[in-house]
């Protein structure tokens, strides 16, 4: 095995967060955690609010991955990462817990590292699988660090009429124990960092989510590194931000054999004043979590247009999404 080392960020929210998904209207349920070019667009904003050049082509220059849980035992992060496209080995004979591995979604960096390099999980701890709790694994005792609440709203429209009355809608909310949050890799140099950075520490205070405008989804963030053992050699690869391939060729060459993968649609609504009711076009991209056969190094289309098309639609400047991807080897 090889140890490939990440600068990671850790988000320690300070107010609620809701993270919206692709129901623009639906408030009544928050994802879980944030995608890697949610985070890239608000990264520009913020350069933008700043002063600071952005790149014509769109390319930040440096690769993130999503925002994934993390919790803390005993003064130590314990990351989570998704888990992968692939089945676990869970050596011979049947298992009896096929509900609880349905429902596992995260693991930690061990289980994460044993799916990464098709080493046994052994049971995920003995008898009746103690590290498996909810849609977590974990040989730490984390205990629940994320809970959530729901909240009645209601939307006061600005011209009080007969047939414009208020209209109520619920809200969830996320809110993380203390030592808890979001994290994300980083992969880039040192000038990368330190232009990330700054951008973090004007977006700390702006927030990330829905409902910024009130305080929701502010943060503090920490700095550490990581290492993960992955695969010496592997034909195959998973991704850890959302990917959109370069070229159709690039992408058939990438769903050969043993390939995994899930889509998910991109797109939304226009933050910026005075078009916040435009939506932007739409994408679809990878899930974190995919398997891809790659014979090569992979990066993604690191600047996608989700410009409106509309002729009425002048904005000033591009809307782009970035599919650019973290990959780390996989056996298959």
């Amino acid at each position: 095995m090889s140890r490939l080392s990440f600068i990671t960020y850790r988000l320690s929210f300070t107010t609620p967060l809701h993270i919206g998904d692709i129901r623009p209207e639906d408030y009544g349920t928050t994802e879980r955690f944030l995608r890697s070019d949610t985070l890239h667009a608000a990264l520009m904003a913020c350069w933008a609010k700043l002063g600071e050049p952005i790149p014509d082509s769109g390319d930040p220059g440096f690769f993130i991955s999503s925002l994934f849980p993390f919790a803390t035992v005993e003064d130590e992060p314990v990351y989570f990462f998704p888990k992968l496209m692939k089945p676990f080995d869970l050596g011979d004979g049947p298992i009896g817990y096929a509900k609880k591995l349905k429902r596992l979604q995260w693991l930690d960096q061990h289980y994460f590292e044993c799916q990464l390099n098709n080493i046994s999980v052994n049971g995920f701890g003995g008898e009746n699988q103690p590290h498996l709790t909810g849609s977590f694994a974990c040989r730490e005792k984390a205990g629940e660090f994320i809970t959530s609440q729901v909240s009645q709203r209601v939307t006061i429209p600005r011209q009080r009429e007969k047939d414009n009355e208020p209209v109520p809608f619920y809200m969830e909310r996320l809110y993380f124990k203390k030592g808890a949050g979001l994290y994300f890799l980083f992969q880039g140099d040192s000038t990368a960092a330190r232009k990330l950075e700054k951008a973090l520490n004007l977006l700390q205070y702006e927030g990330l989510g829905t409902d910024r405008t009130v305080g929701n989804g502010a943060f503090c963030f920490t700095k550490g590194t990581i290492g993960l053992d992955v695969p010496d050699s592997s034909p195959h690869s998973a991704n850890l931000s959302l990917f959109c391939p370069e070229s159709s060729r690039q992408m058939e060459s990438m769903l050969g054999q043993g390939a995994a993968y899930d889509f998910l649609k991109r797109g939304g609504w226009i933050t910026t004043e005075g078009a916040q009711t435009i939506r932007k076009r739409a994408v679809y991209m990878f899930k974190e979590g995919s398997i891809f056969q790659m014979d090569q190094p992979t990066a993604g289309r690191a600047a996608i247009d989700l410009s409106p098309t509309e002729d009425f639609m002048q904005l000033g400047h591009k809307i782009w999404r970035n599919g650019s991807s973290i990959f780390l080897p996989v056996k298959t």
